[in-house]
């Protein structure tokens, strides 16, 4: 393929990009994932390094190597596949017409059934993947595209949390290093666990015993504590509501714009609406329509502005997106659908910190909010020149939607964001004192602002709260140390290492069950 501006500069990464594995940090049990618990991301030590040109990460094409694999450390042989296994006689060795080298036809993509005639005319001219440059651009809407950014943007965040978890673990050792080991207590517990074994040796029966069968440390019914669940909102489902919100003279800028739209049919039809949107691109399920255009119309830059000043908004907290959606008037049953379906704004791109604001013109409608860990529903009357602000953090906890009416006035919503691209890349922080020194933003001594995110402290497992991961694309976890001092230690050993695994288990259980996002447990070290 050609190659792009990134993948000129991008060193080989070697980097395991495979199934998520179960966490094993030092001192305690792996917990293996089953189909109905989550798995996590146990962050090592591997060589990544990559570098990311003015244009983002939209033109990607970097080697991704796994980090054990023993074919990316052992010397290449042109006269034997890359793969570096046999195929027991099911695929032809095609050589390479450029370089040379041997590939099995399944592992260059060959997928036919081949006789000798047609090899042998292939491989005059044949050049295999590595050797290969295609002549003609991509279109830009080819499946090849979305992979290609996605596997940049996967690399570069995994290079971006694998330094965090580099700096998380040399502070842990600093920090280790200043510490004064009791030499006398240690000492004191090895006398201790000699006196233990020498009782065993003398109270060992003569006679061999059968041995009982094993039972897994979370069936035990003495001392073990099962997973806990239990997700309880501190969220609203609407934070602020406002009526007669703008004055005569922004109204009318606003009604001229709507009816404009209108005229010129700029809407496009949705199930039971028709939408138009400014600003910064934001896709949401069901449409990735483009926005009419970058520039906000200047009847909606004021609402903007009324919003920032009224809720004092900075920064990434400003709206800069705006999606327009029109409900039709229905006069009898018969008509037209008018309504929203049910759900939630929880995309990535919209700022986790943010949040939603939505201006109401036209006939009164019901916005029915539904809890997603209950059984409760609220609703809210949206009137004519109203405001009412959702919370970013609170579309994991409530879905929202306009049911169809038989008798509805025509209405419009306008609903402002804080949309960016990067936060498909944001990172969440919890950690202990370990971690604060990491600082999230921008400038000299910061992680950037293409890793936007923050860091919270949880000086120990069970103080980690899931409701602050919400809206965030990757969770670094850096706790634990504190849980494994001596002093904190209780009962049998073996009993609260495993009610710690399971304190740990369910605080990640509750972070899928609140959010789609990636997670990353650093080990805790000795």
């Amino acid at each position: 393929r050609p190659q792009s501006p990134l993948a000129s500069q991008a060193s080989s990464l070697k980097l395991d990009l495979g199934p998520r594995t179960s966490l094993s940090p030092v001192g305690l049990p792996a917990v293996s994932p089953t189909a109905t618990s989550p798995s996590f991301v146990v962050l090592n030590s591997p060589d990544v390094s990559s570098q990311e040109d003015s244009s983002g990460f939209e033109n990607v094409n970097v080697d991704v190597e796994s980090s054990d694999s023993k074919a990316s450390q052992r010397k290449n042989k042109k006269n034997q596949c890359p793969c570096g296994k046999s195929s027991g006689g099911q695929s032809w060795n095609i050589p390479c017409s450029t370089c040379k080298q041997v590939w099995h036809n399944s592992c260059a993509g060959l997928k036919a059934d081949f006789t000798q005639p047609v090899l042998n005319s292939l491989t005059k001219s044949w050049q295999c993947p590595w050797c290969y440059c295609c002549p003609f651009p991509r279109p830009q809407n080819h499946i090849s595209v979305k992979r290609v950014k996605e596997l940049g943007d996967r690399i570069l965040t995994a290079d971006f949390i694998q330094e965090l978890t580099e700096s998380v673990a040399e502070t842990m050792k600093l920090s280790a290093a200043t510490h004064t080991v009791d030499i006398a207590g240690i000492k004191s517990q090895l006398d201790r666990l000699s006196q233990e074994i020498q009782e065993l040796h003398e109270n060992r029966p003569s006679a061999p015993q059968k041995i009982p069968d094993y039972h897994p440390p979370g069936t035990l019914s003495i001392g073990i504590e099962p997973p806990c669940f239990n997700l309880k909102s501190n969220e609203k489902y609407i934070t602020d509501h406002r009526t007669e919100y703008l004055n005569p003279g922004e109204q009318e800028s606003v009604h001229q714009l709507l009816e404009t739209l209108k005229e010129k049919k700029l809407f496009r039809n949705k199930n039971g609406r028709s939408t138009i949107s400014y600003g910064e691109h934001y896709a949401y399920a069901g449409s990735s329509d483009k926005p009419a255009s970058q520039e906000i119309p200047p009847a909606l830059k004021c609402i903007i502005t009324k919003i920032s000043e009224d809720y004092n908004l900075q920064g990434n907290q400003i709206p800069n997106s705006v999606l327009i959606n029109h409900f039709p008037q229905k006069l009898n049953s018969r008509s037209a659908k008018s309504s929203l379906p049910k759900h939630s704004d929880d995309e990535v791109e919209i700022n986790p910190d943010s949040a939603i604001y939505t201006y109401s013109v036209g006939g009164p409608r019901n916005v029915v909010f539904s809890a997603n860990f209950a059984d409760e529903t609220e609703i809210h009357e949206a009137l004519n020149n109203s405001l009412y602000v959702m919370s970013k953090k609170s579309q994991s906890w409530y879905k929202h939607e306009i049911l169809d009416a038989e008798k509805c006035e025509e209405r419009f919503s306008v609903t402002f964001r804080h949309v960016n691209k990067f936060n498909r890349r944001s990172i969440l922080m919890i950690g202990d004192s370990n971690t604060k020194n990491i600082k999230f933003g921008s400038g000299t001594g910061t992680v950037g602002e293409k890793y936007p995110g923050k860091r919270i402290k949880a000086a120990k497992i069970h103080q980690i709260d899931p409701r602050e991961c919400v809206g965030y694309s990757n969770i670094v976890i850096a706790c634990g140390t504190n849980d494994l001092r001596p002093t904190e230690v209780t009962g049998s050993l073996d009993t609260y290492v495993y009610n710690l695994v399971n304190t740990l288990k369910s605080k990640v259980e509750e972070i899928n069950a609140l959010t789609q996002t990636k997670i990353f447990v650093i080990p805790v070290l000795p």
